[in-house]
């Protein structure tokens, strides 16, 4: 049966020898990196081939630098098999443990998945508020691992580490780690910087150009504006210029073609917006209806003995004025 740690480190005793456990340092990261990508990672992954819509082809930047923050992800699995096939194959072969066959399967099965939310955040977007930066789920499998990755300078002073001995095998695996090292920090640097993800400015000038090419601005630039005679901007034409474009434009991505519910949800508000517009007509009508049946229209006949009255011509208590009126109040949508 393969050994999971080497005689010389242990999962149960983290800091041994005056550095960190090689077994658990690699058993921990291999961990935590799994878990992002493929908890965090594939929940976002889900969310994305859900709910975001493409984005147009001009919003992507053309940068060298994000083929190279591709390639950066490319190495550390490189890394990590060439690191199983020379120590433990070539040059001087050893013994293989279980903690180094799970780091090299987790580093292996990490970074593409990795690449696969680069390119999501790239080329789709979420409807929601732009953050012209990778997702947390990166940004925080970038921090574990460059930090990972820096705490083999902690056992500086440990036998368990490659700091002090020089042999072949130290040599290939200090090469390595410095490999990794840079690796790691290349990529959170470049990650913090999003070189792949569409810009504010990309957008606005892909937006203007769309809109030199013939369609119509939705607001008017500063330099129309000021031209507007004592500051008061002209009506360039009627709201409802367009309407039947304007609606098949917005249609396929307003109608919900995959649930009914929804559907039935938009047919409701649709007739709820109407029912509510012709309400503002009846409102006050029978707002007037309910003050003059409240109102004495005549004088009162009053008797000649006592002086007391017994009859009110023209007033009259309408409630069914007041739960017509009250009914129309709720359909405006105003409260009470």
């Amino acid at each position: 049966m393969l050994p999971f740690c080497d005689p010389s480190s242990s999962l149960s005793e983290p800091w041994t020898q005056e550095g960190l456990s090689p077994c658990f340092l690699s058993t921990l990261s291999s961990s935590l990196t799994l878990a992002l990508i493929f908890i965090f990672g594939t929940a976002q992954i889900i969310v994305y081939r859900k709910y975001s819509t493409p984005l147009p082809v001009f919003s992507r930047p053309k940068s060298r630098v994000f083929h190279l923050q591709i390639l950066l992800h490319i190495l550390p699995p490189m890394l990590a098999i060439s690191r199983l096939i020379l120590q433990y194959n070539t040059i001087e072969p050893k013994s293989l443990y279980g903690y180094e066959v799970l780091l090299t399967v987790a580093t292996v099965a990490t970074y593409p998945v990795a690449v696969c939310i680069i390119l999501l955040e790239r080329r789709r977007q979420l409807p929601s508020v732009p953050t012209w930066g990778h997702g947390l789920v990166l940004l925080a499998f970038w921090t574990v691992v460059l930090l990972v990755e820096a705490l083999a300078l902690t056992s500086w002073f440990s036998p368990l580490w490659w700091w002090k001995s020089r042999s072949l095998s130290t040599n290939i695996a200090l090469g390595l780690w410095c490999a990794r090292m840079l690796c790691a920090l290349a990529i959170f640097v470049i990650g913090m910087f999003a070189p792949g993800l569409p810009r504010r400015d990309q957008m606005s000038s892909g937006l203007s150009v769309r809109a030199d090419d013939g369609d119509e601005p939705l607001l008017e630039s500063e330099s129309t504006s000021s031209e507007q005679p004592s500051g008061i901007q002209a009506r360039t034409g009627s709201t409802w210029k367009g309407m039947i474009k304007k609606v098949l434009m917005l249609w396929p991505i307003m109608w919900p073609k995959k649930s009914f519910l929804l559907q039935l949800c938009v047919i409701t508000c649709v007739l709820l917006l109407v029912a509510g517009r012709i309400v503002n007509l009846y409102t006050p009508i029978l707002y007037k209806d309910i003050v003059n049946s409240l109102t004495v229209g005549n004088v009162s006949s009053v008797s000649q003995e006592d002086g007391r009255v017994f009859a009110v011509p023209g007033l009259s208590f309408r409630w069914d004025y007041i739960l017509y009126y009250t009914l129309l109040r709720f359909l405006q949508g105003g409260g009470f």
